[in-house]
């Protein structure tokens, strides 16, 4: 589990300063937990779609929490802007991108390659 958190809490910073330039400490947190979360529902039998919608689900839901505790005032990111936000802190369009990395940590994570 430990491993699990430091890959996810120095991973996904990561990609946020590729992605965007910047990241925010709360986002190592959020990222550990994330993919403490994705090994948990990956060691369930369900099948592929349905571990990948349960992996975007609790990202998302690690994102909502992050946000109403550390981005409240929005100055980490917002959603605002995007349609079907909540809160500005979580939107469909990046549970459609947190499918695609609970799908990518999928596969990687059954073919033994993390």
């Amino acid at each position: 589990m430990i491993k699990s958190f430091l890959l996810g809490a120095g991973g996904y910073p990561l990609l946020e300063i590729l992605y965007r330039g910047r990241t925010h400490p709360a986002m190592g947190l959020a990222g550990g937990l994330g993919l403490i979360a994705l090994n948990r529902i990956n060691r369930g039998r369900r099948s592929l779609p349905g571990r990948v919608i349960r992996g975007a689900c609790a990202i998302t839901a690690i994102e909502y929490i992050t946000g109403l505790i550390f981005n409240r005032r929005h100055r980490i990111w917002d959603y605002r802007g995007a349609r079907g936000h909540i809160q500005g802190q979580v939107c469909p369009r990046f549970f459609l991108v947190w499918m695609g990395l609970a799908a990518a940590y999928t596969f990687l994570s059954r073919k033994n390659m993390l």
